[in-house]
């Protein structure tokens, strides 16, 4: 019937269904999914760029949109990266990631003073983006606060591998062996429950337990060291040193010949 009809068309009108697609708005925000889904596949990397850009065209003033693609294009091409987050920071100055990845990008083209204004930033938008201070803290040598960002950071994530070893490296620099030999003990246990890596952080920390001058403990983890990676001439040339200043004749006699043999190799290979 007509009327049937007219009342169908009059519920269209109201609820603003039509026969012209989806909004404007709505093409944007799928077109933003999309791109961040692909942006995760390295082979879909210029899709994703693709996908952003026309995103870009039809919304032009949102900021999440400049800061997807900076974070795309943050690994290879950092002058654009640089420009579209400070794209989005003119829209949203208050967008912490957009600082972040503007940070983490500074530190990669060696400017840490402008890398750490911009982590302080990130900071100020979410604390939960701390972390990114760090390394700008390092590079300047300002280990203790570096430190202490670190030692936050860990709270959170204790199994951080990568700023567990960067906050070693710091009580390194400030000759703090205990911490240093905390901090590596750490290191060999999870290196240990994913299987590989662990040899490096046995060296480093036999290097602390020497300059704390506990010979023993450093013989013990060199010696496991040599065992899981016989051809280690650094690992050798400390035990050496060690057995040297004990005057053990026997093992010095053994080091020397090992040493001896992988000195020939190394002219031979």
């Amino acid at each position: 019937a007509p009327s049937k009809i007219i009342l169908i068309l009059a519920m269209m009108l109201t609820t603003g269904a039509s026969f012209a697609g989806p909004s404007n708005e709505t093409r944007a925000h799928v077109l933003f999914q999309q791109a961040t889904a692909n942006s995760a596949k390295p082979a879909k990397r210029n899709l994703a760029l693709k996908q952003i850009d026309e995103a870009i065209k039809i919304d032009p003033k949102n900021a999440n949109f400049y800061n997807l693609k900076g974070s795309i294009l943050a690994d290879n091409d950092y002058v654009e990266a640089l420009i579209s987050l400070d794209k989005a920071l003119q829209i949203d100055p208050k967008l912490g990631q957009a600082w972040y990845t503007k940070s983490d990008i500074l530190m990669r083209q060696n400017n840490p003073e402008l890398a750490l204004q911009a982590a302080d930033h990130a900071v100020a938008c979410s604390p939960t983006l701390r972390s990114i201070r760090i390394k700008p803290l390092k590079q300047l040598r300002r280990y203790e606060e570096a430190m202490k960002e670190s030692e936050l950071f860990l709270k959170t994530f204790p199994k951080n591998d990568v700023v567990l070893s960067m906050h070693s490296d710091m009580a390194r620099q400030l000759k703090r062996w205990t911490v240093v030999v905390k901090d590596e003990t750490r290191l060999i246990e999870l290196r240990k429950e994913i299987g590989s890596g662990y040899l490096i952080h046995k060296r480093l920390r036999a290097d602390a337990y020497v300059a704390l001058r506990q010979n023993e403990k450093a013989i013990a983890d060199l010696e496991d060291v040599v065992r899981e990676n016989p051809v280690n001439r650094k690992a050798h040339k400390l035990l050496l040193e060690l057995y040297r200043k004990k005057n053990d004749k026997k093992n010095i006699a053994k080091e020397e010949a090992i040493l001896a043999k992988l000195e020939q190799r190394q002219f031979t290979d």
